[in-house]
Formats: C-alpha cells, structure tokens, sequence
C-alpha cells in the first residue's frame, strides 16, 4: 500500500516571508494588501508575512480536503486502521521534538512568551499527544453489546468528514493538538485555521504530519479573514467546528452554524478563582498561585484571575505574594537567554537523551564541564514577556485604576505599561491588588494579563458564594488539606468544569476539558473529547436464518 509505506519527507523550515498555506501551490497571486503581517511584540517589527486566501481558495481548499478525508478513512478503516493512524501520530510527535528549536523560536517571536515557556508548550504537545494516542484504542474501537444468539451485534465509531479547528494564539500548540490529535485518529481531515499572531505554528503542524505519513492535503492550513470563515462554516462540506477564543468569537461561530446540525465545540474565556482555606499550606498555596496568575504573563483562560483568602491568613498571604511577585519576575527579550541557563538546558536534555541511548558519545559530552561563563556581566533570563496584543496594556491599566479608585491596594506592580532598558517591549509588570471587591472590573471581567486582585473572605461558604459569582466557569482551585471537605462541600457547589485542590492552571489529557456559562460548551481532552470527531454506527448482523 502506497499509502501505509509512504517513507518519511524531509522537514522543510520556515522561513520569516514564507507563505502560511500548507498547499502553496494552490495559492492565488495576491497583490501586498492581502498579506498578513505578523508584528514581533518585543521588537516591533515584522516578523513574519503569510498570504491571506480568499473564499474562492478556500473553496478548492475544502474540495481537496474533503478528498483527502476519503481516502485517510478508506486506506486506515475503522479499527485495523486505527493502528496504523496511531502509528503515524506517534511519528509526527518525534518529528515535531526534532524541529522544536524553530518551533519555539517562532512562537516566542510571535506572541511574546520566553522560549522555555514555548519549549514547554512543545512538552506539552507530546504529553497530550500520546495520552489520545493511548485513549484511541478503547474509545475508537467497535464497542460490542451483550450477545444474542444468532445475531453480531456491535456499535462503530465513524469520522464526521472535515474539521475546522479554530485555534488562539496565547498556547498555540496546545489548544490546537488537543483537537487536532484526536480528530485525525478518529478518521478526519482538518482546515486548520490559526490565529493571524500566530499562522506559522499552523505550517509547523502539517508538515510534521505529512512527514509522518498523512497524505498532503488532509491538513489544510487556513489564513483568511473573519468573513471568510463565516463563510466556511456554512459551507455543507464542514461536518464540525471546534473554536478556542473569545467569548465574542464564540457567540459568532455559534450563529455561524445556527441554520446547519453540526456542533460547534466552544472553549471562550475565564475568570477562574483560588481560594486559600483557613488549613491550607500558605507557603505552598502562594507559590501555586502566583505562578498561576503570572505564567505567560497571565495570558491563559485558566489563569488564577481572582483570589479570596480566609481571614486568618489574610495579611500573611498578601504579605508573601508581594514579595514573591516582586523578587521572582524577570521581564525581557523573549528570545534571550543567560548563557548558563543554555548550558544548563543542554546538559539536562543530553541526560534525557542518555536515558533512551546510552551512547557513549553522549557520555562523553556529559562528563565535559560546564563552560565557566562569566554571568555576573550578563543579564538574567527573562522569564516573563512582553503582552501579545496591543490592546492588552491600556485594559489592564484602566483595570488597576478602577480598582484603586474603589478602595483596593496596589501591593506591588504598576498601573500602565513599560518598555525594557533597549527601549523595546510592551509589558505590564505583574501586579497584585489587595482589598479588592465584587463592584471591581478586576475581580468580574476577564483580565488576561498578570494582575493578582485578592479579596478577604470569613469563610469556606462566602468564598463559595464569591468564586460562583462569575459569568465564567472554566476551573477553581481550593488550597486545602481537607480532601473529605472538597468532596463534600467544594466540589459539589463550585460551578465550574474543573474543580482542582492545592493546584491550578493546569489540563490532564485524561480528565475533561470542559466549562459552565460564557465559558462554552462541549469537551476537549480524555476519552470523551473523541465525540466531538465522531457518529454513532450499529451494526445489527442475522447470522442465522
């Protein structure tokens, strides 16, 4: 099979004026004006150009990919198949570890996060990517019922047919391979579509995939505009949509696919609380917390956006935050990083390597020292980047004024942007706001930026009443060593799709992805995040007569 033993394609890398659409040679001549320009958050500059496709592309581009679908579904069928596409996903993950470097290179210039956090986002892509993997084989497979005598009776799971993924930019890789994975093992083909921040990340992927051995055309890169999309959500050759963003774009999709039966799975914003109980670990829940208020600068639908702390440990909590916050962060250049902090990460990734190989190269290059690099003249490693979209900086400002204006504490941080000493950057330094309150934008309207407001609550019922009143719903986490009371009284009355202890900021590929209110609706991730790729088929055989 031609197909099945397709041998592995030379990774081709990107370069900045590449254009953005997997199949170039369907791309239409477009003039300057139909370019996409991709801005460099740091520096300013233009990083990147991919071409902007109009309907009419898009149109041939659905032709081939509802192709493609057909044959990736009739060369890899049901459930011998299913090994096969599990093989191929496990090939595209090795492929994708191999280029990482320009992969997070790319993100961080992109949208602004420090390339070791976009090297844990590339982490991130084969953790999720082998759980589905893994998850495929029970789920995908014929699912028989109790026997009948005389009968052969079982339940098949069957691809949809083309996917649309709509994917943000602030974890590019991550929200769009907990789709992207288990709607190709299910059997589909994909329109990829990218956030115009970041439409490389896009490339990335179908090329690793048709490395792996997915046929050119069953991932199809989408840049376009927002009419344009509209328009190819209408379209009958769509059979399910899965969009990750604002609760605006949301609202959008779903009118979109108002006159069609499909489903639309919707992941829109967050304002997810913390609240730290009277017995919890103060030292541990305000390292948790912090790190998740200010990771990737904030910039998550999961981020810790609001934290009520019992009475008892009120000012103690505000007291460590404070300094954690203001002696832990270092805003920067994305790209750079600390010449021993690059030895560092070299070493540790030739002892991963060593554990798999025990090549005695590797040995060898492990029992060299490490260069005695002079740090105390060079800067530290920025750990926090520069804020992704423009917008963000003068919405965070007027959040932090709104809050002092009614009565709250600015502990540490700041109340508009800042530039680094290069006189280059758009950054908010984190914040935390003390005595804040409900009448406060800060503590209701989703922030998306590293602003910690902290509210003092008398107790475990008040601080439920308070992280409940939201028009979101993704998470909350509870900082407690009380198990039997989080199954009792937390978990049951917090309204939310993940309810976490003594964590945060945080998806297990096994367990739902899910939300209540503006959140959205649907699921991603564990074995059920495969519904949303797939159609029920029975099979009611007579085998006597």
């Amino acid at each position: 099979n031609n197909f099945v033993m397709r041998s592995l394609r030379q990774l081709t890398r990107h370069t900045q004026h590449r254009p953005s659409n997997h199949i170039s040679n369907r791309l239409k001549t477009t003039a300057a004006k139909n370019l996409i320009e991709v801005e460099n958050p740091y520096t300013g500059e233009i990083y990147c150009q991919v071409e902007k496709i109009d309907y009419e592309t898009a149109n041939s581009m659905l032709d081939k990919s509802v192709e493609m679908q057909q044959e990736w579904w009739s060369m890899t069928g049901a459930n011998i198949g299913l090994i096969e596409r599990q093989r191929i996903c496990t090939e595209f993950l090795d492929i994708f570890d191999k280029n990482k470097e320009q992969i997070a290179k790319d993100i961080s210039s992109m949208m602004g996060k420090p390339l070791q956090q976009s090297r844990n986002e590339i982490a991130g892509v084969r953790e999720r990517g082998e759980a589905a993997i893994d998850m495929a084989s029970q789920f995908l497979s014929d699912q028989p019922v109790p026997p009948k005598l005389g009968f052969d009776r079982k339940i098949r799971k069957e691809p949809l047919g083309t996917i649309l993924i709509v994917a943000p930019w602030n974890y590019p890789l991550l929200c769009t391979i907990n789709s992207l994975m288990p709607a190709l093992l299910s059997g589909n083909s994909v329109i990829l579509k990218l956030s115009s921040k970041t439409p490389l990340v896009a490339n990335h992927f179908a090329e690793a995939f048709e490395a792996a051995g997915c046929p050119s055309g069953l991932i199809s890169v989408l840049n376009c505009d927002h009419d344009t999309t509209t328009q190819i959500i209408k379209d009958d050759r769509i059979s399910g949509v899965v969009f990750t963003g604002s609760v605006d774009g949301g609202y959008q999709i779903q009118a979109a696919t108002s006159n069609r039966l499909i489903d639309a799975t919707l992941e829109l914003g967050g304002k997810d609380p913390a609240y730290v109980a009277r017995d919890a670990d103060l030292k541990y829940a305000v390292e948790s917390i912090v790190d998740g208020a200010m990771y990737n600068a904030g910039q998550s639908c999961c981020a810790i956006e609001r934290v009520y702390v019992h009475k008892d440990l009120y000012n103690d909590f505000v007291d460590m935050a404070g300094e954690l916050v203001s002696e832990q962060y270092i805003l920067g250049d994305p790209l750079y990083e600390n010449p021993k902090d690059i030895e560092v990460r070299k070493r540790s990734e030739l002892i991963r390597q060593l554990e798999d190989n025990p090549d005695p190269e590797l040995v060898k290059q492990l029992d060299e020292p490490l260069k005695q690099t002079d740090i105390t003249t060079q800067p530290p490693t920025p750990n926090m980047g520069p804020m992704a979209q423009k917008s963000s900086i003068e919405f965070l400002s007027k959040q932090v004024n709104d809050a002092v204006d009614k009565g709250a504490t600015l502990v540490v941080g700041d109340n508009k942007g800042w530039i680094d000493n290069n006189g280059k950057g758009r950054f908010f330094k984190p914040t935390v706001l003390k005595d804040c309150n409900h009448k406060m934008s800060v503590m209701k309207e989703e922030s998306f930026g590293p602003i910690l407001p902290i509210q003092c609550v008398n107790d475990d019922n008040e601080a439920i009443e308070l992280m409940n009143d939201s028009d979101y719903g993704l998470t909350a986490a509870v900082y407690t060593m009380d198990k039997m009371k989080m199954e009792r009284l937390f978990a049951p009355k917090i309204e939310t799709g993940t309810v976490f202890q003594n964590r945060c900021d945080y998806l297990d590929p096994f367990l739902p992805w899910t939300g209540v209110k503006d959140t959205g609706k649907g699921v991603s991730l564990s074995p059920y995040g495969f519904n949303n790729f797939t159609k029920l088929k029975s099979l009611h055989f007579k085998t006597r007569i």
